[in-house]
């Protein structure tokens, strides 16, 4: 039985703590609409554990993804960096993602300004993000949320584009992260549209992430529940937007373990990674190195190859940080010691299995050089 909440209930309704996301996505969903308008996080920088300043609006957070070049496995013309170590270095590659649409250098796109949509259909033990900055109900009892247009966010981020070039800083890069920002996918193409009316489709970039769980569908029903809120081909076409898929599990079981979600719907991500591919979304997914069991490195290689014969060259393995003050703070409480896993045995097996079907080691071309 499944309370208001989509958790299953137990003998005697203890919760067993089995999340149904679809149910979960429903009721965020409702949440965050609300006349025309949309529900940010008015503070995302202070879950996260660090002060926001130089912001021009409180509901913007700012990342730089390459801190030193240790990040970059590449340069601008797509040659290997000698000295990049995925055994010691996560592979962020958003800044050449980005340079490689828009041209010039990748340091214009090194600055991504953030909006945090405050809702998700999962929990995840290793997030960045505190657990009731997830949690709309919570987040509307703390007055925590702004609601705000998508003309609102990117005039605002004009806004921020020119304090930071005053500052010397180039800011080129709208991010829509969460929580999910798929239970918000309007939001998004709204975004993109009020890009295009300003003749800024050249120059600014729109990131964003999901998990999947929208591309989910109800028992019986032909759509995925993000079918129902937006075009998803309208929001394929436009070559200033690309998504980060991230697999939070790589099997049924595993899946289940990070996310608190019941591991039926594991298949479903996998048909919503495919819908991505099949529409022609420029995606750029990936699985975590240190939270993956190495065992089942072979079966996701498999399934991720069913969707398309080179999904895997897209694929980075990042190392989770969980030095955040959230995550550390759910590890003392909630953390079994079989959830972390050897990330060095994780890379070397996906390593083996590229060269067995490519020839190629890991990471051995852009992942924006792999057509899908």
């Amino acid at each position: 039985m499944w309370d208001d909440q989509g958790v299953t209930q137990g003998f005697l309704g203890a919760p067993v703590m089995m999340q149904n996301p679809v149910k979960l996505a429903r009721i965020w969903r409702e949440a965050i609409c609300s006349n025309g308008k949309f529900a940010l996080d008015k503070n995302p920088s202070r879950s996260l554990g660090y002060p926001a300043q130089d912001l021009a609006r409180s509901y913007f957070r700012q990342w730089q993804p390459i801190k030193d070049k240790r990040s970059l496995a590449f340069d601008e013309n797509g040659a290997k960096i000698a000295n990049f170590d995925p055994y010691k270095d996560s592979w962020f590659d958003y800044p050449l993602v980005v340079r490689n649409k828009l041209g010039g250098s990748w340091e214009l796109y090194n600055l991504l300004t953030t909006i945090h949509v405050p809702a998700c259909t999962f929990s995840c033990w290793h997030c960045y993000v505190d657990d009731q900055a997830k949690n709309l109900q919570q987040m509307l009892k703390r007055d925590s949320i702004e609601y705000v247009s998508a003309s609102d966010i990117v005039d605002a981020f004009l806004s921020q584009r020119e304090m930071d070039k005053e500052r010397g800083r180039k800011t080129n890069v709208l991010r829509v992260s969460g929580g999910e920002p798929f239970l918000a996918p309007d939001l998004i193409l709204q975004i993109l549209k009020y890009l295009e009316m300003k003749d800024l489709s050249d120059e600014v970039f729109v990131w964003t992430e999901t998990n999947l769980s929208p591309f989910l569908k109800d028992d019986g029903s032909s759509k995925s529940l993000v079918e129902e809120w937006v075009d998803l081909r309208e929001l394929a076409k436009y070559a200033n937007l690309a998504v980060h898929p991230c697999l939070h599990g790589i099997s049924p079981s595993n899946y289940h373990n990070i996310t608190q979600c019941d591991p039926y719907y594991f298949d479903g991500l996998l048909s919503g990674l495919d819908m991505l591919v099949r529409l022609r979304f420029d995606v750029y997914p990936t699985i975590g190195s240190n939270v993956s069991p190495p065992s089942m490195i072979p079966y996701i290689f498999r399934r991720i190859r069913d969707i398309h014969k080179d999904l895997p060259q897209r694929f980075a393995l990042i190392d989770y940080d969980l030095l955040y003050p959230p995550t550390r703070e759910r590890i003392l409480k909630t953390l079994k010691p079989t959830r972390l896993y050897n990330k060095l045995a994780v890379i070397r097996t996906w390593d083996r299995l590229l060269k067995e079907c490519y020839g190629e080691s890991y990471p051995v071309k852009p992942r924006h050089m792999v057509s899908l």
